[in-house]
């Protein structure tokens, strides 16, 4: 995996973490709360869609059979829709 998805997962983690001791903190502000839920939902979306990139390109240049990697491709779309 590469440098800059595991960063992503990092900032998403560190946004999460945030919003936990906001939470903890009872913090009052309710919109800014659900702003960074929102924020953090965001961002591992786009870790998401980055790994998913990633991987179709590693799978595309391995020597993998057709059928097998037309499966594969298939399985990555299917979950990709469900992100």
């Amino acid at each position: 995996m590469s440098k800059a998805i595991i960063d992503r997962l990092s900032r998403v983690q560190g946004q999460i973490e945030a919003v936990k001791k906001m939470i903890e903190a009872e913090e009052t502000d309710c919109l800014k709360v659900m702003q960074m839920m929102k924020a953090s939902t965001n961002a591992l979306k786009k870790a998401s869609e980055a790994y998913i990139q990633e991987y179709v390109q590693t799978c595309v240049q391995t020597n993998m059979a057709e059928p097998e990697l037309k499966a594969k491709l298939e399985a990555i779309i299917k979950s990709a829709f469900f992100l």
